[in-house]
């Protein structure tokens, strides 16, 4: 029984690894996906006899499994930023070929892709109930998808780069962002009443960095200067946290009070 066991999941991780050139071109079961298996799978080794005689050497592979259950393949640049829904059910990805894509993980086929973008796509975040879908560009603006319907809800124009997005845990209309948090409630206000395609400016707020990252700002404007060795690399901000990773190898960490500083 331990045998057939053992065969049945050698056999599922083989048709997962190799789904995506199996399914585009069947007759590579007979090629790659045996001569790219572990050398210790037991798929490889029952049809071992099966690769054409013409391959007289094949390469060296590592005898099991690697943690890699699947690759999933899409995309025409580098991913930049991935996201799980909250339920784990759907996988977002971003690109700098200016798209963004949603999986699903069970069957790894592309559920819908974004192309609204006029850049690449640096960061990806789904709200909470998984109803909204941010994304951040190079072209300055973030966008807001229907994840349903593959709409793009609203266009915010936020004059910078951003590299960081994240909704904030129990409330869809805040998104944090490297320049403060972004109140979406204030821009379908604003969308009440009129059909506009035009990015609109919206409503920032808390702490976040400056456009040339010199700065940590509150309600966009500057609060705390950073010297050069102090100025970011990387960073999070998390309600009144905001951390820096900076290129000297110092992590700075500011833990802000409630009340509003004076400015």
């Amino acid at each position: 029984m331990s045998c057939l066991i053992d065969r049945v999941q050698d056999a599922c991780r083989f048709s997962l690894y190799h789904k995506w050139a199996i399914e585009n071109s069947p007759l590579q079961v007979y090629l790659s996906a045996l001569i790219f298996s572990p050398g210790r799978c037991i798929t490889r080794s029952e049809f071992e006899n099966a690769v054409p005689q013409w391959i007289t050497q094949k390469p060296t592979i590592a005898d099991n499994w690697s943690a890699c259950l699947q690759t999933l393949e899409g995309h025409s640049g580098p991913v930049t930023s991935v996201a799980w829904s909250h339920n784990a059910t759907r996988l977002v990805s971003a690109s700098n070929d200016y798209t963004v894509k949603i999986w699903d993980p069970a069957t790894g086929q592309c559920v819908s892709t974004f192309e609204d973008h006029s850049g690449w796509v640096t960061s990806v975040a789904w709200s909470h109930d998984a109803t909204r879908l941010a994304s951040a560009s190079n072209d300055w603006t973030v966008k807001i998808w229907d994840p349903a319907t593959g709409q793009c809800v609203s266009t915010l124009e936020i004059c910078r780069n951003i590299g960081y997005i994240q909704f904030h845990k129990s409330n869809s209309d805040l998104l944090h962002t490297k320049s403060g948090t972004l109140d979406l409630g204030h821009v379908a206000n604003l969308l009440l009443g009129r059909i506009s395609a035009d990015p609109l400016l919206p409503k920032v707020a808390g702490y976040g960095l400056s456009n040339n990252n010199t700065w940590i700002t509150y309600q966009g404007e500057n609060l705390i200067w950073l010297p050069p060795e102090y100025r970011p690399l990387c960073f999070a901000v998390s309600g009144t946290t905001v951390s820096i990773g900076c290129s000297s190898g110092h992590v700075l960490i500011f833990k802000f009070s409630d009340e509003n500083p004076i400015l």
